[in-house]
């Protein structure tokens, strides 16, 4: 009973509000459009509920919803627009499904990932998961940001970015009546398939190539480092999905030159706008790609005015509050911020920020742990946006910014590879860009005969590129740690093997690594 409730009521919530919403925008079957738009009018609602004063609660948030979907489901009725779930036809061989069996297993694990063998939860026990559960307890947010001492005993850490995220989950808990982690299952696996499914819209505008779709897929299925940025259940996973959607939509209308490719593309830019305080640049990605490929001023001001609908009043509540729109990261002294919380993060900066790799060791251990955790398809792709710059040539430049916004951020705790979850959105766009070249090679028999499928090259990249050698460095780790607790231990005789080291980790984790 409580499974087919969190069905329908995940159904109402994130997919039903956006499929009617872009059935009057003129499309149809367009399973990742529902999602984001529903998203982000789900935060929409939340906000305004929460803004008003009344309490945030299934009822409230429920009845917003239906009322929402009944008028949407009228006017479609009213101007005779069909509702029926069309799916697209697509022609499947043998082989193909051979191809995509490890996207599958991939969406397979990740479920089972996030919802039974959790990772170590980090910083989301304190952050996203408690916020959603804060939400759900008192049914308001009025204490984000913390900034009394009966805001500090509900949420403690001084932050005050958009919480799209934790209001999916606070939706997540509504519906099961209780604060279950495991929930947050669903939302993960519908973003990592989703991202799966723009980066081969993409690839398909730009190449109108079945070859580069399949190369895309594999490339992206290559990327642990992509695969776990969506696992962590933080914001990557959005900021990936928003950064597809985005350059798809907007690829698209520079074809159709129709305004509701223009709406979907704010919306989706919108979506990483309310994932974290960086969130604005995606909007600046959208306007890179807008003036790459010349797209009239009328569009370019109706999705800066989308935008800044969508985006603007989180940042404004913000400021009325704390008097810093992105409260409480210190910007050149120029608003108040938490001096405390300041302090900690200056400290971070100071023993493990950029200064501390500005000598040769620790340069080279930079350089190689973050070219293992990027891989093959991120460098292929940085490069194929420069060898095609007309073209790719806003993609390359996106790529290079979210490098700079790793690199300004690189003094975040958890080690070289946690940080790098930043560059997921630009290993997503990467992969098409190096599925883009790898057709073009393709296209020209520049990779011989034996490769000229190049199926076969994508596979044994997958095995020698970042899963592979991520696999490697762990064991060599696991390997060290047994050799130096073997000597430690030896000789007091509490020596127990290989089952102490794997003693810590649960069993899902074994099974993935």
């Amino acid at each position: 009973m409580i499974f087919l409730f969190l069905l329908i009521g995940t159904v109402i919530g994130l997919l039903l509000p956006g499929y009617l919403i872009n059935t009057l925008l003129g499309n149809k079957g367009d399973t990742g459009a529902s999602f984001i738009l529903s998203t982000v009018l789900l935060f929409q609602i939340i906000f305004l509920i929460g803004i008003l004063g009344a309490p945030i609660n299934l009822i409230t948030v429920g009845s917003v919803l239906l009322c929402l979907d009944s008028v949407f489901y009228l006017v479609c009725r009213k101007k005779k627009l069909p509702l029926k779930l069309e799916l697209a036809k697509v022609n499947i061989k043998l082989t193909d499904y051979f191809l995509l069996l490890p996207i599958a297993l991939l969406i397979l694990l990740i479920f089972l990932r996030s919802a039974f063998f959790k990772m170590p939860m980090g910083d989301k026990i304190f952050r996203w998961y408690l916020l959603a559960q804060r939400i759900f307890e008192t049914e308001t947010f009025s204490f984000y940001p913390p900034l009394s001492a009966g805001d500090f005993n509900l949420y403690f850490y001084p932050e005050s970015f958009p919480p799209i995220v934790s209001f999916c989950y606070f939706w997540l808990y509504a519906l099961a009546g209780k604060a279950n982690t495991s929930l947050t299952a669903i939302l993960v696996v519908i973003q990592y398939g989703l991202i799966l499914l723009y980066a081969v819209k993409l690839s398909q505008s730009l190449t109108l190539s079945k070859t580069a779709n399949n190369l895309t897929l594999l490339l992206l299925g290559s990327s642990s480092l992509l695969f776990y940025s969506s696992l962590l259940g933080q914001e990557s996973g959005l900021t990936t999905l928003s950064l597809m959607a985005l350059s798809y939509y907007l690829a698209r209308s520079a074809q159709s030159k129709q305004l509701s490719d223009i709406i979907l593309a704010a919306f989706s830019a919108s979506l990483g706008t309310l994932c974290r305080e960086y969130g604005l640049i995606f909007v600046g990605f959208g306007v890179i790609i807008l003036l790459w490929r010349k797209t009239s001023f009328k569009h370019c001001l109706i999705y800066l005015g989308t935008c800044a609908i969508l985006a603007l009043p989180w940042y404004i509540r913000t400021t009325l509050l704390t008097h810093n729109p992105f409260y409480s990261n210190p910007i050149s002294d120029l608003f108040p911020v938490n001096p405390v919380l300041v302090g900690i993060l200056n400290a971070y900066k100071n023993t493990i920020g950029l200064a501390s790799y500005f000598n040769l060791p620790a340069f080279k251990e930079l350089l190689f742990e973050s070219s293992m955790a990027l891989g093959i398809p991120f460098f292929l792709g940085l490069c194929a946006a420069f060898i095609y710059f007309r073209r790719l040539g806003a993609y390359a430049l996106i790529i290079l910014m979210f490098i700079a916004l790793w690199i300004y951020s690189i003094w975040i705790p958890g080690g070289i590879y946690h940080s790098l979850r930043i560059v997921a959105p630009a290993i997503a766009l990467a992969s098409v860009c190096a599925a883009f070249l790898l057709n073009k090679l393709i296209e020209k028999k520049a990779v011989g005969v034996f490769f000229n499928n190049s199926y076969f090259v994508v596979i044994l990249h997958s095995f020698i590129s970042c899963q592979f050698l991520c696999s490697i460095h762990s064991l060599e780790t696991t390997r060290r740690r047994y050799f130096r607790r073997r000597r430690n231990k030896a000789a007091s005789g509490t020596y127990s093997g290989f089952k102490e080291i794997f003693a810590k980790h649960s069993p899902g984790r074994c099974c993935f690594n």
